[in-house]
């Protein structure tokens, strides 16, 4: 390995990077220099919308804060990646949010704290796996989940992609994918959805709550509570502290994001979506 590329390999581990990720990283080519520092950045296709974008993980922290350094990512962008309309960037929990008219943020993580002890009086309700003939109830809370999620993020789902996800979900589950509903005594009452996803900066697999949903008639009773629970028990007992995100920045997305924080979740990194072009 060359002087160059060493330094490049060493950036890399400084900001997070496994050692055992950089050579991939650097032979596939997705490393750039940008301000006198190191960007990772990959052009990916959304899977539901299909819009080309251009992701930024490490580096995104550095590049957000200043408007100059954001015009050098913008025209990096257009040559290396014209048809790109939007460029997301990976920033740490806390960082300065892009310096850019135009920029959103699309999702906030937050990972999980301890297990919440179970209600007192469960009123009934209990918690239990997933079995094929709950499809047609989790299927719709997914598709609901999925719409609701892209139309505050500002996109339209397209409805045969939306059913499409949550039925490759309902597929799997068993095999990267677990559900528990929430059943009392009116019937079902709702679910939660974990699945594995790789972590965009060290490539590690860890567990994600996909969506948690209790049906509107059943809210103030101990469903929710008893699926978050679940979920959150079986990350811990797999190594993991569990993993959810708040997707959009309106009104509704902060006060859910207060009440997790509050409850005892932590913030994670966010993803901050900036338009390709623009000053």
């Amino acid at each position: 390995m060359t002087g160059a590329m060493t330094d490049l390999a060493a950036a890399l581990v400084a900001a997070g990077v496994p050692a055992g990720r950089v050579a991939e990283l650097i032979d596939a080519g997705l490393t750039a220099e940008l301000a006198g520092g190191v960007l990772v950045l990959a052009a990916v296709d959304e899977p539901v919308t299909g819009e080309r974008r251009v992701l930024v993980t490490v580096g995104a922290d550095r590049v957000a804060a200043e408007a100059d350094r954001l015009a050098e990512l913008r025209a990096l962008v257009a040559r290396e990646h014209p048809d790109a309309g939007t460029i997301v960037l990976r920033l740490a929990a806390g960082a300065t949010p892009p310096a850019a008219a135009g920029a959103r943020l699309l999702m906030q993580y937050v990972e999980s704290g301890t297990v919440p002890e179970p209600p007192a009086d469960p009123a009934g309700w209990t918690v239990r796996p997933y079995r094929p003939p709950d499809r047609e109830a989790v299927h719709d809370l997914l598709v609901r989940a999925l719409e609701t999620g892209y139309d505050t993020a500002g996109a339209t789902a397209p409805p045969e992609q939306t059913d499409a996800v949550a039925s490759d979900l309902l597929d799997r589950v068993g095999d990267g994918v677990t559900v528990w509903c929430a059943v009392g005594p009116p019937g079902f009452g709702g679910h939660a959805t974990v699945v594995w996803d790789t972590d965009d900066l060290t490539g590690e697999e860890r567990p994600e709550l996909f969506d948690v949903f209790v049906l509107p008639e059943h809210r103030g009773s101990p469903a929710g509570r008893l699926l978050t629970a679940a979920a959150i028990r079986w990350a811990v007992e797999a190594g993991h502290p569990l993993r959810g995100h708040v997707v959009g920045d309106d009104a509704n997305a902060a006060a859910v994001r207060r009440r997790l924080l509050a409850g005892g979740w932590r913030a994670a990194e966010g993803y901050w979506a900036v338009p390709a072009a623009g000053g």
